[in-house]
C-alpha cells in the first residue's frame, strides 16, 4: 500500500468520479483506475462499485476512507516536520472559516503566499457546523469560528480576538448617517441576514426580545456573506454582521446597535491528537500579529470618520 494510492482514493471517494479525480491529481484516469485496482488487489475487497454514470463506495470503501485521511494527514504532518527542521515552510495548508474572519485570513494568506512560494494554501468558508467535522475528518489544519467547539471530538477552540455585530447597510441608506441606532430605529427596515445556523443571528435573538425581532421586517436569508454585501449596495436592505465585513466596501457603513453591548469572539480551532504544522504556527503568529492589529486600526480609523 503506498501514500499515493491512498490519495488517488481519497479523491474518487470524494469526487465521486474516476475522472474528476485524474484531473485534479494531474494522471489519465486509466493510470488513476490502475492504482485503486492494484490497491484493491492488496486488499483483498472491493472499494468502489462502478457503473456507466456513479461511483460509490462499498462497505470496505466507507470503512477505509476516514483511515485514509488519517494516515494521509500523518504523512503530511512528517514531511511539514522535516521541512520545519530545515527551516523550510512547504506543502499544503488547509484553512477553514466562517465570514466574520475572512478578512483577516485574507492578509494573512497574502503575507504567507509572499514569504514562502513553495507553499500552497487551501481556504474553504463555511458554516461552523460543517469546518468542525472537516477537522475533525483532517480535512483541515485549522479552522476559525465564533463558538466553542465539541471538546468531546477532540478539538481544541483557542479565542483569538472579539468584535460587535453591527447594522451594515449602504452609505446611500436614510439611516447611513446616524452614529449609533436602535432596534426602534430598524422597525419596518427590510432586514437579509447570514444563514440560519450563523451565530451572529444566534447571537442577535439571545441579546433581543421576541417584541424586538418582531419590530423587523426579515425579507431574506442568504448563507453567503459576499452576496449579501452585494445586496446592501444595491438595495435599501440592511444585515446584521461583522464591521470588518465592510472593511473592502467603501459603499457600506456599520453602525452600533445600542442594544447589542456583548461582543462576539472568534475562535481558531485544531485537533488536539494532531501535530500542529511549522507552515499553521507561522499562519497563527501573522494573524495575531499582523492581520488582526492591522484591521483594528482600519476599525477605528473609519469610526472616527
Amino acid at each position: 500500500m503506498e501514500i499515493r494510492q491512498l490519495r488517488y482514493f481519497i479523491n474518487v471517494a470524494e469526487t465521486r468520479s474516476f475522472s474528476e479525480a485524474s484531473r485534479q491529481c494531474f494522471l489519465s484516469q486509466s493510470a488513476i483506475s490502475q492504482q485503486i485496482k492494484l490497491l484493491e488487489e492488496e486488499l483483498g475487497t472491493q472499494l468502489f462499485l462502478r457503473s456507466t454514470h456513479v461511483v460509490s463506495l462499498t462497505e470496505a470503501g466507507e470503512e477505509l476512507l476516514p483511515l485514509a485521511r488519517q494516515a494521509l494527514k500523518s504523512f503530511e504532518t512528517c514531511q511539514e516536520h522535516m521541512s520545519g527542521i530545515r527551516g523550510l515552510i512547504t506543502g499544503q495548508l488547509n484553512i477553514g472559516l466562517t465570514a466574520a474572519m475572512e478578512p483577516y485570513a485574507r492578509y494573512a494568506i497574502a503575507e504567507m503566499l509572499k514569504r514562502y512560494p513553495k507553499l500552497h494554501i487551501n481556504m474553504y468558508m463555511k458554516p461552523t457546523h460543517e469546518l468542525h467535522k472537516m477537522l475533525v475528518n483532517h480535512e483541515l489544519d485549522i479552522a476559525f469560528s465564533i463558538n466553542t467547539a465539541n471538546e468531546g471530538e477532540g478539538i481544541e477552540s483557542t479565542p483569538i480576538n472579539s468584535y460587535r455585530i453591527c447594522a451594515v447597510m449602504s452609505k446611500t441608506h436614510p439611516l447611513a448617517s446616524r452614529d449609533v441606532l436602535s432596534i426602534k430605529d430598524l422597525a419596518g427596515q427590510s432586514l437579509v441576514l447570514p444563514e440560519r445556523n450563523n451565530g451572529s443571528l444566534r447571537t442577535l435573538k439571545q441579546y433581543l426580545s421576541p417584541e424586538d425581532i418582531e419590530r423587523v421586517n426579515i425579507r431574506a436569508h442568504v448563507d453567503n456573506v459576499g452576496a449579501i454585501l452585494n445586496l446592501l449596495q444595491d438595495t435599501n436592505m440592511i444585515s446584521f454582521l461583522s464591521p470588518h465585513s465592510v472593511s473592502s466596501r467603501p459603499n457600506l457603513v456599520a453602525k452600533t446597535i445600542k442594544e447589542l453591548p456583548a461582543t462576539m469572539q472568534n475562535y481558531a480551532h485544531t485537533m488536539k491528537t494532531v501535530c500542529q504544522k511549522q507552515s499553521c504556527k507561522v499562519f497563527m503568529d501573522i494573524l495575531a500579529n499582523k492581520s488582526i492589529p492591522y484591521y483594528q486600526s482600519l476599525l477605528e480609523a473609519s469610526q472616527k470618520k
